[in-house]
């Protein structure tokens, strides 16, 4: 498994010193839509046009059921940290790898982890947006 994953990143690596410039100016922009939006009382016009036709008791079943399944998924952070840690040590013990594969390697990996990061940040925006609709 570690194996794929590495050799995964390896040819994401070669994709990136290729396509430099899409993929780094794809993540400085992810990482610009992370500035916090929460608006105490605006409900975003995308959910109102849904969340207008739900009374109260459907209402709070639909915020019961997403902080349910939210709290299920919850846990994927925690494995992808323990991932990282699995294969940064295997990369760092690898004494085929040269120290700059090494780092752009370790790096990359990063770079996946912050934007598994950032999507958490949208889910999480969107279940505020929705909560705030809804009740």
């Amino acid at each position: 498994m570690i194996k794929y994953i590495i050799s995964c990143m390896i040819i994401a690596l070669n994709l990136n010193s290729i396509n430099g410039i899409l993929i780094s100016s794809s993540l400085n922009r992810n990482r610009n839509r992370n500035t916090i939006k929460m608006s105490y009382d605006v409900c975003p016009d995308y959910l109102t046009k849904f969340t207008n036709s739900f009374d109260t008791e459907q209402s709070e079943m639909i915020v019961k059921g997403t902080t349910s399944f939210l709290t299920k998924v919850d846990g994927i952070g925690g494995y992808i940290l323990h991932t990282n840690d699995v294969i940064i040590n295997f990369l760092l013990n690898n004494e085929l790898l040269n120290n700059d594969i090494k780092k752009s390697l370790i790096l990359q990996l990063i770079s996946l982890s912050q934007a598994g990061d950032a999507t958490g940040h949208q889910i999480l925006q969107f279940y505020y947006d929705l909560v705030n609709c809804l009740l």
